[in-house]
């Protein structure tokens, strides 16, 4: 059976909470609970209140909500290079740095950029830090002005639909305040349509029909590039994800301690692979989201895994595709457009034996 690269099994404190009514998540002073890492990612591209049109940088191999919020704010996205170890690209952004107005950081794959590093770059310059892969890293999300963190489906922790807008300067506050009382609550209805899509995720994902259904039915069958522009819809988060968000903190550190110890196994496995670079080659500085691998020939690796039972897939393959729409041209980032040929993403979230 496949185990597949995203972890979508509902957590067992779904049964308590949907049963019991468990209390929600009681946010922190500056935290704001949404629908969606891609709604705070709004809200806080609005709480700049920069003029429109203002040039946002935005890392290019990424996921095409970043460019939808950066759109859907009223600016435009200035393109960023990606360094081959998937950080930003400092020496890129010092030669694009005169007509940024902001710019959004991120931790892709649990890989903490250096936030100290962008500050002394473009000192004048609002840092968004984007750690929809980095939930739980103590040295993300705390130096830029703002944090956004996503507990969606196939993250980590893999909660459901909801995302977390963290407000670092004060003086955004009070902006930010009035962006979220305008944002809507789930109604019982909509919340129950929402775990009814989550439940039949979580079906669809269990390794058996995966292997046996989800992926050749489903997956093979669907290979239409979706387009890049979708409108951000903001809404509180639901009330249900709230209360399993408050239900599963306590076990994080534990389940990241987990995932650190199978990319610590990777790690040695791939040590010496030829053909095979490791990129992350620190998980104890980690949460481990996934565990990324640079390969000359990625088919190859990807069909060893396949009858190894790992689906490996490449993250965000289609983002420079992605960005033509929203402006992007061919060799302005040349990292980044090599990445999405050669990016391999394994697993982390169970045990591996390889």
């Amino acid at each position: 059976m496949i185990q597949p690269r995203v972890y979508f099994a509902l957590p067992k404190e779904y049964r308590k909470v949907f049963r019991l009514r468990a209390n929600p998540y009681i946010p922190e002073e500056g935290e704001y609970l949404l629908n969606h890492n891609r709604s705070g990612l709004l809200l806080a591209l609005k709480a700049l209140q920069l003029p429109y049109g203002s040039m946002v940088g935005v890392m290019a191999y990424n996921c095409h909500t970043v460019m939808n919020a950066v759109e859907d704010a009223g600016y435009r996205v200035r393109f960023l290079d990606v360094t081959r170890d998937l950080t930003l690209d400092l020496d890129d952004l010092r030669k694009k740095k005169d007509k940024i107005s902001a710019i959004i950081v991120s931790h892709l794959f649990g890989i903490a950029n250096d936030i100290e590093a962008v500050r002394e770059t473009c000192p004048h310059v609002p840092i968004i830090e984007d750690c929809a892969h980095a939930f739980g890293m103590k040295q993300c999300g705390n130096m830029g002005d703002f944090a956004v963190y996503s507990i969606g489906a196939g993250k980590f922790p893999s909660v459901g639909e909801g995302g977390i807008l963290k407000v670092n300067k004060v003086e955004y506050r009070p902006i930010v305040d009035n962006l979220y009382l305008e944002a809507p609550q789930y109604s019982r209805k909509q919340e129950r349509r929402l775990f009814e899509k989550l439940l039949a995720l979580h079906w669809l994902y269990r390794p058996f029909v995966y292997s046996y259904f989800t992926l050749p039915v489903l997956k093979r069958n669907n290979t239409k590039i979706a387009t890049a522009r979708e409108h951000i819809k903001v809404n509180r988060m639901a009330n249900g994800i709230s209360a399993v968000y408050n239900a599963v903190l306590p076990s994080m550190e534990q389940r990241k301690e987990q995932q650190q110890v199978v990319s610590d196994y990777l790690l040695d496995y791939f040590k010496g692979h030829s053909g095979v670079r490791v990129i992350n080659k620190k998980p104890y500085e980690s949460n481990c989201f996934m565990f990324p691998l640079y390969c000359s020939d990625p088919v190859v690796v990807k069909r060893d895994l396949r009858h190894r039972g790992i689906e490996a897939e490449t993250h965000f393959r289609h983002c420079l595709i992605w960005g033509k729409e929203y402006g992007y041209q061919e060799n302005d980032c040349p990292q980044a457009e090599d990445l999405t040929h050669h990016l391999l993403m394994i697993p982390t979230y169970k045990d591996l034996t390889l």
